[in-house]
């Protein structure tokens, strides 16, 4: 999984929520993201599932962007554990 060069805007009047992020995680690697409240954990996610599309840079799993993956196929094969968890 690599993240390069990503921009992420909620909205493109609004100043960007994720500017110039990179970095890569390598196969069977856990991450936890922790940080303070409103620092991009969630829009990282947010992109990741293309909840938000990015306006420059790029997410690539395999090396295929994100982007040439039809939205379905992506998120039928990403997983997010929540923080709280709530079984009914």
């Amino acid at each position: 999984l690599e993240f390069s060069g990503l921009v992420v805007h909620h909205a493109s009047h609004l100043p960007p929520v994720l500017k110039r992020i990179s970095f890569s995680i390598a196969l069977n690697t856990r991450v936890d993201a922790i940080d303070r409240t409103g620092v991009g954990k969630s829009s990282l996610l947010l992109a990741l599932f293309r909840f938000l599309e990015a306006c420059h840079g790029q997410i690539s799993i395999d090396g295929i962007g994100t982007s040439q993956v039809p939205v379905a196929r992506l998120r039928n094969r990403l997983a997010i554990i929540p923080q709280y968890l709530v079984l009914f």
